[in-house]
């Protein structure tokens, strides 16, 4: 899935004249609203990896959004989605981390990475 993910995309820019890099991306996700624009760049999600803090208690929700994709679910239920998590990402990378407990005291969002390979167009020579 990955794969065919990555070949569509470079299809299309390749159609476009341009050819096409692709290089693997993390984004360590720290704070509870978080944006990454991505510019030309399309990104596809390749996994998540959580943190330990949030392994046991699953109790922060994830929205990862942009105009081409979104993916909505806690740490533990994006990484067992395996390749139906795998989306493409264009323009911007919101990343909203949200506490299904609010009021418990501990309201520290638990870092975690979230692994992307970045599919960059560049100009034919």
């Amino acid at each position: 899935m990955l794969h065919r993910l990555i070949e569509l995309e470079e299809k299309r820019l390749h159609a476009l004249g341009y050819d096409t890099i692709v290089t693997p991306v993390q984004l360590h996700v720290t704070d509870s609203l978080q944006i990454t624009i991505t510019g030309n760049d399309s990104y596809v999600l390749a996994g998540i990896r959580v943190s330990a803090d949030d392994v046991l208690s699953n109790r922060h929700s994830i929205s990862i959004l942009s105009p081409t994709a979104c993916l909505q679910g806690t740490q533990q239920e994006i990484a067992t989605l395996g390749t139906s998590s795998m989306q493409l990402f264009k323009e911007y990378i919101l990343v909203k981390t949200t506490d299904e407990k609010p009021y418990s005291g501990d309201n520290a969002i638990p870092p975690f990475r979230l692994d992307f390979l970045k599919i960059t167009p560049l100009p034919k020579r």
